[in-house]
């Protein structure tokens, strides 16, 4: 490792060097993203939710309508940012219709689910033999993070239900910040 006032150089084992500038390095902080979230974030109060106490009367979820302007994109960012989950309603479910919706909200990373190279896959039940994770079944998925085996686990994740179950498909989501202050989030 080379630290000069503006520039980090870094050889790696197999004889490789990578380079970062400083302004490279500050741009990628993680303590400046955070600042960068707290900024965008300051005009919404952000509220914990839960269900508890309140029977079968859920948490409503905001729904708006898939942003096509500014003002749209706006309400549904401030949505998300205040309540951590957002319903965008009337998006097309075409895979590569979605990733132009998708793409307001962030860049889209590709996976090793992702033969197409877009960043979406779906999980419509498949054949038992084809299964290798539940998200292909029919069985209920209890509340759970996706992709934490990652190095970068997704910050936001989208999901397109394009046919509604007929019986069941009921989704449960939970608010992981007010787990964390030990309220319960589902």
């Amino acid at each position: 490792m080379q630290l000069t006032e503006d520039v980090l150089k870094l050889k790696w084992n197999a004889g490789e060097t990578a380079t970062f500038s400083q302004a490279f390095l500050y741009e990628n902080d993680y303590a400046s993203h955070a600042r960068r979230r707290r900024a965008l974030g300051a005009g919404c109060n952000v509220k914990l939710w839960h269900s508890r106490g309140q029977g079968e009367k859920r948490f409503n979820l905001t729904r708006v309508p898939r942003p096509t302007d500014d003002a749209g994109l706006k309400t549904a960012l401030e949505a998300l940012i205040r309540d951590g989950i957002v319903v965008l309603q009337d998006v097309p479910t075409e895979m590569d219709a979605l990733v132009p919706t998708a793409t307001l909200f962030g860049t889209v990373r590709r996976t090793f689910y992702t033969p197409r190279g877009h960043g979406i896959w779906d999980t419509a039940p498949k054949a038992a033999e084809a299964v290798n994770d539940t998200a292909y079944t029919s069985q209920a998925l209890h509340p759970h993070t996706d992709a934490t085996y990652y190095s970068y686990p997704p910050g936001l994740q989208a999901f397109c239900c394009q046919t509604q179950a007929a019986e069941g498909g009921r989704t449960i989501f939970v608010d992981g910040f007010q787990v964390r202050v030990g309220e319960g989030g589902t």
